[in-house]
């Protein structure tokens, strides 16, 4: 057989042999997105739920605007980069406590499902984003509600979240964050709070989010 006549012979053969690699990767990423959030791990988030002190007391933490971010499928995307963010910086419970091991299995979920979200363009990270003031029990509800939605919509189809939601972030910039103060007013505290729960981030506390309140002067 001449070199050429092998190459003819080879080139499809290798084409055959790629597609056929590429759909069983295909499938098997389809199979662990589809799967990979369980119903234990909404279990781990409502035992976080279960455990906490009921406080009047709030934290601040930044999150989707979802006024603003209506599509459900970005809001999911921005909201996913957000809670991990959440678990690293604001979720901080005392070393080898239950609630402590639970966010590292929480945290090592996330891991693993960013396989199933493409990027979106760096520079609007911080688009459809503001700063919240809620409970420690709210954020918890938000965040089993993240991973909650996100795993149904990954059950009904796995690809969902390759969608490119660029156009969506560029008209939470455009549309501005001034109040009529010239203030951004994701920075500011809303009216009537019951006052915010101090803590430094170099420091593990029991098992409740937010232990320690201060009254700001």
């Amino acid at each position: 057989m001449t070199h050429s006549l092998l190459q003819t012979w080879l080139k499809p053969l290798l084409l055959l042999v790629c597609l056929l690699a590429s759909g069983s990767i295909t499938e098997e990423v389809s199979e662990r997105c589809s799967h990979m959030i369980g119903n234990g791990h909404l279990q781990f988030l409502q035992e976080l739920i279960d455990s906490q002190m009921e406080t009047s007391c709030q934290i601040a933490y930044e999150f989707v605007d979802q006024e603003q971010l209506k599509d459900p499928v970005c809001y999911l995307k921005k909201a996913f980069l957000l809670v991990q963010d959440i678990m690293e910086d604001t979720m901080r419970f005392k070393d080898n406590t239950r609630n402590a091991i639970v966010i590292v299995k929480l945290q090592e979920l996330s891991l693993r499902l960013k396989s199933c979200f493409t990027k979106d363009y760096e520079e609007q990270d911080k688009a459809c984003v503001r700063t919240f003031y809620e409970t420690p029990l709210q954020l918890l509800e938000k965040i089993k509600n993240v991973f909650n939605e996100t795993k149904n919509l990954l059950k009904k189809d796995w690809n969902v979240f390759s969608k490119n939601c660029n156009n969506s972030f560029a008209k939470c910039s455009s549309q501005g964050w001034l109040n009529v103060q010239g203030v951004p007013w994701r920075e500011r505290a809303p009216s009537g709070s019951q006052g915010p729960c101090s803590r430094s981030p170099a420091v593990n506390h029991q098992d409740s989010l937010a232990p320690e309140v201060r009254r700001m002067p």
